[in-house]
């Protein structure tokens, strides 16, 4: 997702929750909630899952093609005129130059740190950054996930703990073992977890934004 946008609605979230601090902001994840959709899922006071939605994801990242021997093999000449020596950087039909390389990188670890700010501030010491380096470090050692595994050192486990490992560096997990990481707080469902917070008779109801153009207004004016 669109991490300006992610930014806006986690903001606004934040502001609902210091608005109504007696009202609790539950965020319930589904298939998944990756990337933008974690991003948001931050500003709740809780984050249930499902043991099988996909969580994390916690990075940035950008994609592209290069059609420089393409263009070249058409004996195609493309012809681009700027003001700016930066302008034109990173464009797909010419060679990647090392000085737009720097910048893209730059600007990617720039929003990156933002992301991973709104998750500290979000989830606070409910995240578990050992237990997500120690996780990482056993999926890099073998592979795989298996419950014997050759234990690391404590100097490779801080030193992947300080790098966020597992937890910042675009992981993601199953709702069961993002609650191990801290990444969620529980397990479930929104109607059964609603029924055990306030009741089996707790209604949920759906809220609509209002339309932003009266229709039957405009079509009154019109006709």
């Amino acid at each position: 997702g669109s991490p300006v946008q992610s930014s806006l609605i986690y903001e606004r979230l934040r502001a609902l929750r210091k608005r109504h601090k007696h009202t609790p902001l539950l965020a319930f994840v589904e298939d998944s909630a990756c990337s933008g959709g974690y991003y948001i899922a931050c500003a709740a006071d809780e984050i249930i899952a499902d043991p099988n939605s996909i969580v994390g994801s916690i990075g940035v990242i950008t994609r592209g093609f290069g059609y420089v021997k393409a263009i070249k093999k058409e004996g195609l000449s493309r012809r681009v005129h700027t003001a700016g020596e930066s302008k034109s950087g990173l464009d797909p039909f010419l060679p990647e130059r090392k000085s737009d390389l720097r910048h893209q990188r730059r600007l990617l670890h720039e929003i990156h740190a933002n992301f991973i700010e709104a998750v500290k501030v979000g989830r606070g010491p409910r995240l578990d950054a050992e237990a997500a380096a120690r996780l990482h470090q056993r999926t890099q050692s073998t592979g795989c996930m298996p419950q014997i595994f050759s234990q690391p050192s404590k100097s490779t486990i801080r030193r992947l703990t300080r790098n966020g490992a597992g937890l910042f560096d675009g992981s993601v997990y199953s709702g069961a073992v993002a609650m191990e990481v801290g990444l969620v707080d529980s397990l479930g469902e929104m109607r059964t977890d609603l029924q055990r917070r306030y009741g089996r008779y707790v209604r949920i109801e759906r809220v609509e934004p209002e339309p932003s153009i009266d229709y039957s207004r405009l079509l009154r004016f019109l006709f």
